[in-house]
């Protein structure tokens, strides 16, 4: 994927080969789609912008006017001042490139200077997540069935050894339904996000890593993946739980988003424990089952009422 390159001089951008080209657009990202430019473009920018002087300002004046068009695109159905204020949000973020910025730089500046805009209106971080958003698609399958087998095949991103992060006969039932569970598939719904909730997914809920540094799994993957795994082959009950889910209607808990469909497999939410024993041995065995639950994301509800009192008398030593 090509990167923003900001050339001290001759406004000249690197490309795939070894030769130097004039550029001067952003490729990507303009206000195409079915939603104002929510889907569709490469949404990669490739464009260079002298350190200063007057050759530098039309590269400059283009890339704002096309980032202007793209944030004017990704503000559709939102308060009509966000889109107004685009061609702001494209200056600010413009002014902000550093001369080693990367397409993946200049979509985190914009959306994190579109959530510091929240404080002027709340839309501003649905703004933000849509702009995450649209790197993700554009990164990632349309496939749900391709997915699911990409992350079977998983590999671990610097050794390359086999890291599988769904079970392979978990991706075979995505294969096998893939006619019923494809259509149904709302990949716009990934636009509705505010800028918190879904740096939270990106962050710790979404499978796999892309070359690019997005997750592999968009947000509808993940809640298809969590109703293929609770239903199985119950196609209905798989449809039926993905859109109430994706509708916001109810989601699963924690654990269950985390692994469903996934080697682990462990779904549970809560746990509730004693102590098994008023020793060393006993606490640190409890300690032990604890670690073990926290690692599979289930919560722990624990009763230490079996430990003695502060100050008791300890037989064994004397203490």
């Amino acid at each position: 994927m090509a990167c923003v390159v900001l050339a001290a001089a001759g406004a000249l951008l690197r490309g795939p080969g070894p030769e130097l080209r004039p550029a001067l657009r952003l490729r990507g990202g303009t206000a195409d789609g079915a939603i104002g430019g929510l889907s569709g473009g490469s949404g990669c920018a490739a464009v260079a912008l002298a350190a200063g002087g007057d050759s530098g300002e039309p590269d400059r004046r283009s890339l704002q006017e096309e980032l202007t068009a793209r944030y004017t695109g990704l503000s559709a159905g939102l308060d009509p001042s966000i889109a107004a204020a685009a061609a702001d949000l494209a200056a600010r973020v413009v002014d902000g490139l550093t001369a080693t910025a990367t397409d993946a730089e200049v979509d985190q500046l914009a959306a994190e200077t579109a959530a510091y805009l929240t404080s002027h209106h709340p839309d501003y971080s649905k703004l933000a997540a849509r702009v995450t958003v649209k790197r993700i698609h554009n990164h990632t399958s349309d496939s749900f069935a391709d997915t699911m087998e990409a992350l079977a095949n998983y590999r671990h991103p610097r050794k390359g050894t086999p890291a599988p992060l769904v079970k392979q006969e978990f991706a075979e039932l995505a294969r096998k339904l893939a006619p019923r569970l494809e259509g149904a598939m709302r990949y716009e719904r990934d636009f509705g996000y505010d800028y918190f909730g879904l740096r939270t997914l990106v962050r710790s809920y979404l499978l796999g890593l892309t070359p690019a540094g997005t997750p592999q799994e968009r947000p509808q993957h993940m809640l298809m993946r969590v109703a293929l795994a609770v239903h199985g082959e119950d196609v209905e009950g798989v449809l039926a739980a993905y859109d109430y889910m994706s509708r916001g209607l109810y989601t699963h808990a924690t654990p269950t988003l985390f692994n469903a469909g996934c080697p682990r497999g462990q779904l549970c939410s809560c746990f509730l424990l004693t102590t098994r024993d008023d020793s060393v041995e006993g606490i640190f065995q409890t300690l032990s089952d604890c670690a073990l639950i926290s690692r599979s994301a289930g919560g722990i509800g624990l009763s230490i009422s079996h430990v003695r009192a502060s100050g008791s008398y300890i037989r064994s030593t004397g203490g």
